[in-house]
C-alpha cells in the first residue's frame, strides 16, 4: 500500500469532520459503487460520501501535482461574458491555478448558483 493509501486509511479510522462540504449529485459506474460500498463496510464509522471525497481529494491533488509547473505563456481567452477559458499555450498548470483562485475569490455560493443556472 503506498503511503497516500495508508493516509486515507488512518484517516478514515478517526473522528469524522464534515465542515465546509458542498453537495453535489455523481453518476459512477457500478463496480466503483460495489468498491465505494465494500470500504463502507470496511470503515463503518464512515459514510459512502466522505469516502469518496476523501477518494476524490486524493486523486485530485495527485493530477494537479503531475499538470507541472505554474509559467504562465500564451494569451488568456475568455468568452462573451468575460468567463476566463483558459491560454492559447498548453499551460494547464496556470490554468488550473487561475480557474481555483478565482472560484475560491469569488465563493462557493457564487459557484453553486453558476451550476443551478446551467441546469
Amino acid at each position: 500500500m503506498d503511503d497516500k493509501a495508508q493516509k486515507l486509511v488512518k484517516n478514515w479510522s478517526k473522528p469524522v469532520i464534515t465542515e465546509g462540504r458542498t453537495q453535489i449529485t455523481l453518476r459512477v459506474e457500478f463496480d466503483l459503487y460495489a468498491k465505494l460500498h465494500a470500504l463502507k463496510i470496511a470503515f463503518p464509522s464512515r459514510s459512502v460520501n466522505e469516502l469518496m471525497n476523501d477518494l476524490l481529494i486524493a486523486g485530485i491533488d495527485e493530477v494537479v501535482e503531475g499538470l507541472g509547473d505554474i509559467q504562465q505563456g500564451g494569451e488568456e481567452v475568455f468568452d462573451d461574458h468575460g468567463q476566463y477559458l483558459g491560454t492559447t499555450s498548453e499551460n494547464r498548470a496556470y490554468d488550473f491555478d487561475r480557474a481555483y483562485s478565482t472560484i475560491l475569490a469569488d465563493g462557493k455560493d457564487s459557484y453553486l448558483l453558476k451550476d443551478k443556472e446551467a441546469e
